[in-house]
């Protein structure tokens, strides 16, 4: 009886494992990862919705595909996405692709390559699958090379194994299980603006390469919240990563509402700044926005006497440069005694001048007036501000006074987290243009539904 019990057991580990084993397919070098739980929650319709986007088409319920185990999308290193999901029956599967899209002539004959089915979609999308997994990946330009190379990689990864596959690296491991949606990205697949701030903590010698956010991933009211943390497989980074958050304090109410809700990017966060400035100074990206300011004034002095609250916002950009200022609660006013030095000592073409009590600019191109400069000063309270901010149509000078900031329930969202960042699609589809943002919103929209905000979070 023991001997059939422990079989038993054994037939129900080998059942549960065999399971999983279609997300092998995923390629191990992936540098994002999003998995899609079908039967949790607002999710239950994401699945199918992101099929049902790429193939345009209603209805997959006799697909021959399995929504009640995950889908996955991911991205390669060299740019390519794809898309994985369980096949449960690949007869159906065939019938669909076969009676819907070929027959209609958005599909190629299918081939077959390694006893694997391979078609072309709209011409870039590859669909490859076996009686096990579906994998779709792209784009590609019709008729190329390219299209070749990539069905042969197709063949490969739906050949891998456990060993092999995704499941052989620790990417996988850092997906979470609770969340309906989850994801584990790389910062270099980032756009850049997100991943500068988000790898402060990270020492100097690290690159985005290195630095990973595991996150839950959910959406209410149009405000697509990511939930995480931040990690890194190389373990002095990692330790690190760890202790600079250990640092950070919640973030207080205090600036949560000096963001116009038109503003592209807002970062929040709380600390001394006895601590935070040897993060900041190992940040090569914030260092080099910080550049032309460091050449006349002593930013590093004047981040040293934070005590509190800090926010970073760019409103926009102009000539291609971005509009940004800085907010942020000060222990001690001391380095304002330094403040006549700097106004001696500026670089050749720069001034600082005076605006006020406590209140001055720094012009970093004085044969041309207004058109780089730096405001800065201290308000009431021991507020320290610099840079632009958006206000009624402009740009003035001293604390924001905002009518229209973010909503109510995103800066609650902020409020009580260690680091929040927060984007706005308006502003981001302004930046990128309409083409590019259509596409960010052909994954977006099926998955989540109408975004306007997305809000970074680290508890």
């Amino acid at each position: 009886m023991r001997r059939y019990i422990i079989w038993i057991l054994f037939s129900v580990l080998l059942a549960s494992c065999a399971s999983d084993d279609y997300v092998d397919v995923i390629p191990g070098e992936s540098i994002a990862l999003l998995s899609i739980d079908c039967q949790q929650g607002e999710s239950t319709s994401s699945g199918t919705n992101v099929l049902q986007a790429l193939l345009g088409v209603e209805g997959l319920e006799d697909a021959g595909l399995d929504f009640s185990s995950k889908v996955y999308l991911f991205e390669t290193a060299d740019g390519t996405f794809g898309l994985c999901a369980k096949v449960d029956s690949k007869k159906a599967l065939t019938r669909l692709l076969e009676q819907h899209f070929v027959a209609s002539h958005r599909c190629q004959q299918l081939t077959e390559r390694k006893g694997y089915q391979f078609t072309v979609l709209d011409d870039s999308w590859l669909i490859g699958f076996s009686s096990d997994a579906l994998l779709v990946m792209g784009p590609t330009i019709k008729g190329s090379s390219e299209q070749a190379q990539l069905q042969q990689r197709m063949a490969k990864y739906l050949d891998a194994d456990e060993e092999t596959g995704i499941r052989s690296t620790g990417v996988f491991e850092r997906l979470g299980k609770d969340a309906p949606v989850c994801m584990v990205v790389q910062m270099d697949a980032l756009p850049e603006a997100a991943a500068l701030p988000l790898m402060i903590g990270a020492p100097k010698e690290a690159d985005a390469s290195q630095v990973w956010l595991s996150a839950a991933v959910t959406n209410a009211d149009g405000c697509l919240e990511i939930a995480g943390d931040v990690f890194s497989f190389n373990t002095k980074i990692d330790e690190a990563l760890k202790k600079s958050f250990q640092s950070f304090r919640p973030v207080s109410e205090k600036f949560v509402g000096k963001m116009w809700k038109g503003a592209l990017l807002g970062l929040f966060l709380n600390g001394d700044g006895k601590t935070l400035l040897p993060m900041l100074q190992a940040n090569k990206g914030l260092q080099a926005l910080l550049a032309g300011m460091n050449t006349a004034i002593d930013m590093d002095n004047i981040l040293r006497s934070v005590d509190g609250d800090v926010a970073a916002i760019i409103s926009g950009y102009e000539n291609d440069k971005p509009v940004v200022g800085l907010l942020a609660q000060l222990a001690h006013t001391d380095w304002l005694k330094d403040v006549d030095y700097w106004k001696r000592s500026c670089p050749a073409g720069t001034a600082i001048r005076d605006k006020g009590p406590q209140a001055f600019c720094l012009d970093l191109n004085v044969s041309a007036p207004g058109t780089d400069i730096f405001p800065f000063g201290v308000a009431d309270g021991l507020q320290f501000y610099g840079g632009r901010f958006h206000h009624d149509g402009g740009h003035p000078e001293g604390i924001p006074v905002v009518k229209e900031a973010l909503p109510s329930q995103i800066q609650s969202k902020i409020e009580g987290k260690k680091m929040a960042l927060v984007l706005t699609m308006t502003a981001l589809k302004s930046r990128i243009g309409a083409e590019t943002f259509k596409m960010i919103e052909s994954v977006v929209t099926p998955l989540f539904g109408d975004v306007t905000t997305i809000i970074c979070t680290m508890k």
